[in-house]
């Protein structure tokens, strides 16, 4: 009867005086069952809420941390913020601490469409493409090559990487050049490196590289044609550089640059003219990261695509096969929509182009995705 005169005095039928009522203590929980605010099991009901016939329905929840609709409100320490709710494992997330990026390199959250009232809150998105972090330097990371089908390809990265190429471009607006390329959607930037005695023309140096980096975030892809290479890797890396090929024609000691350059924090890549074969980087490609596949004599842009070229790009994949699946073989020179595909198919994961790009009657961007 105490239970239903109280009952009757809440809603006003029985005696004018409101009584105080006392929560009933819960019942003691194991130890490691949670506070009540994050168990997953049933909550029981009061005897109030038994006495007076009402039904409170509870849901399972579907996460472990998540409370159903209606928690929280009659609860001690309701509207409190609870640290250790973050280390909750929920559906659908993998334990451990969250994403780390590899220094030099971040990727930039972009928040998702639809989401309404989702202030401040960020969604991880898959990586369109890696960017340079000014606050690294260049060479403290490597950045992330290309999966092919059976080296564990990642299916939100393209197949195919475009590096145009500044040879092309308009030098009295470098700078500019770089920044639109990284507007149309490039991948990489690519620097032809010339000296005059590798081969006849002369084109950029360091600090040129190091102006140029202030215009964009890209990777910088870096080639270097010219004589005893291993003098410039330091000067490169602290202007901006990613990745530093050389030729194997150009030095004596091949792999004593290409481990230079990997010291230095660099993607070292070797490079072959179109006459040399290919046994002259067999030896090597265990220790490069990037083999590039001269398609045309080096030195001049808007060269025709040699023929025979694909069929050493599908012999430079057999190689790449058996000793260094993680390879990027990068063509360059004479790429365009045609030849890019071929090149594609017999084995190419970047490609390099030139005046295709600064040309296309539709501009940088629809020359990229027509590589692509």
């Amino acid at each position: 009867m105490g239970g239903l005169a109280a009952i009757g005095q809440l809603d006003g039928s029985v005696g004018p005086a409101r009584p105080t009522f006392v929560r009933p203590v819960p019942e003691e929980r194991e130890v490691g069952q949670g506070s009540g605010r994050h168990d997953a099991g049933r909550r029981r009901r009061s005897p109030l809420q038994a006495d007076a016939g009402q039904r409170q329905t509870h849901r399972e929840p579907e996460e472990v941390g998540q409370e159903p609709p209606g928690r929280g409100r009659d609860e001690a320490g309701a509207g409190q913020r609870h640290d250790g709710d973050r280390g909750l494992v929920r559906k659908g997330r993998s334990p451990g601490p969250p994403d780390q990026c590899q220094p030099g390199l971040q990727h930039r959250p972009q928040p998702v469409d639809g989401l309404a009232g989702s202030v401040g809150r960020r969604i991880r998105q898959p990586l369109a493409r890696w960017v340079y972090d000014s606050r690294h330097r260049p060479g403290d990371h490597q950045l992330s090559r290309l999966r092919r089908p059976g080296h564990d390809h990642r299916p939100d990265r393209p197949l195919v990487l475009v590096a145009p190429s500044l040879l092309s471009a308009d030098f009295s607006r470098l700078g500019e050049e770089v920044a639109a390329l990284e507007q149309a959607g490039a991948d990489w930037v690519h620097f032809d490196v010339m000296d005059g005695h590798f081969v006849p023309p002369i084109t950029i140096g360091p600090r040129t590289v190091e102006h140029c980096r202030r215009y964009a975030k890209l990777p910088f892809d870096i080639h270097l044609m010219i004589e005893n290479p291993e003098r410039t890797i330091e000067a490169f890396r602290d202007a901006g550089a990613n990745t530093l090929s050389v030729h194997v024609e150009a030095t004596r000691h091949i792999h004593r640059v290409l481990d230079s350059i990997r010291q230095a924090g660099l993607r070292p890549g070797v490079c072959l003219n179109p006459g040399s074969p290919l046994d002259l980087v067999e030896p090597v490609l265990k220790d490069a990261d990037l083999l590039v596949m001269m398609c045309v004599n080096p030195g001049w842009g808007g060269q025709k695509f040699i023929d025979g070229s694909l069929e050493r790009i599908k012999a430079a994949r057999s190689l790449r096969d058996r000793l260094n699946p993680k390879l990027d073989i990068e063509i360059d020179g004479g790429v365009n929509a045609q030849t890019g595909r071929q090149s594609i198919a017999s084995g190419a994961t970047v490609l390099v182009a030139g005046s295709f790009v600064f040309t296309h009657p539709q501009g940088k961007q629809a020359a990229i995705q027509e590589l692509r």
